[in-house]
């Protein structure tokens, strides 16, 4: 019972982004548009947390769909040069994921 009251919670816009990693603007943008679904409390918008995390599983399995694997590979690799480079040492494959999942190694290397 408590596992289920917690996949249900609601979570903010602010909760959502930090979550996901995008802006506010992102999340109110989905929301409007209907990518995500929501609850709006007057000025307020809710996203429950298993709606979230089943929007989060559908478009990991779209995104898998869309780029095949060698595709990928090129793209880690020519990542994990820039932020070796950038940064001046090397770097576990882990660690590169990790950058890639967070956004972080994008914005730091301007590779996309």
């Amino acid at each position: 019972m408590q596992e289920m009251q917690e996949t249900d919670h609601l979570l903010t816009v602010k909760e959502v982004a930090a979550y996901l990693g995008v802006s506010t603007k992102t999340v109110y943008r989905w929301l409007r548009s209907g990518t995500l679904q929501g609850h709006r409390a007057g000025w307020t918008w809710r996203v429950r947390r298993s709606v979230l995390d089943e929007w989060l599983a559908t478009r990991r399995r779209r995104e898998s769909r869309r780029h095949p694997p060698e595709q990928v590979l090129a793209h880690l690799a020519r990542i994990s040069r820039h932020i070796r480079s950038a940064a001046g040492r090397e770097f576990s494959t882990e660690e590169i994921a990790q950058l890639v999942r967070e956004g972080r190694a994008e914005r730091a290397t301007g590779v996309y």
